[in-house]
């Protein structure tokens, strides 16, 4: 006899069990799908789109000039961090070291901000 194949079984208390009926017309529709696809990679479900934005956990979809903007500051980032080696190892002229770790938390905090994130 072979194993059960496919997706593990939720607990209890996980299951979905209730079904909503939800009535759209085409251009809603095409504004849902558009929307639960915007900024990602791989779109989401119909279902985890409409019950993550009505349970207030609206996935996030990041603008591309934002994501330009993160590689930028990461870049930037890389930067600081082999400055601050060179400074640590002698090979560069000191720096006060508070400086460099300010500059790099508002950079993260930055960079943070353009992708939805609080910290």
């Amino acid at each position: 006899m072979g194993t059960k194949k496919g997706k593990k079984a939720l607990p209890e208390a996980e299951k979905r069990d209730n079904l909503i009926w939800v009535r759209v017309n085409d251009l809603e529709l095409l504004k849902i799908d558009d929307l639960r696809s915007k900024g990602r990679t791989k779109a989401i479900t119909r279902s985890d789109y409409m019950r993550s934005t009505c349970l207030s956990k609206i996935p996030t979809s990041i603008p591309e000039v934002n994501r330009e903007a993160w590689s930028s500051l990461s870049k930037l980032l890389g930067n600081i961090n082999q400055y601050q080696h060179a400074i640590n190892s002698g090979k560069a002229n000191d720096y006060p070291k508070e400086v460099l770790n300010e500059l790099k938390n508002e950079i993260q905090l930055l960079r943070n901000s353009l992708i939805g994130m609080e910290k």
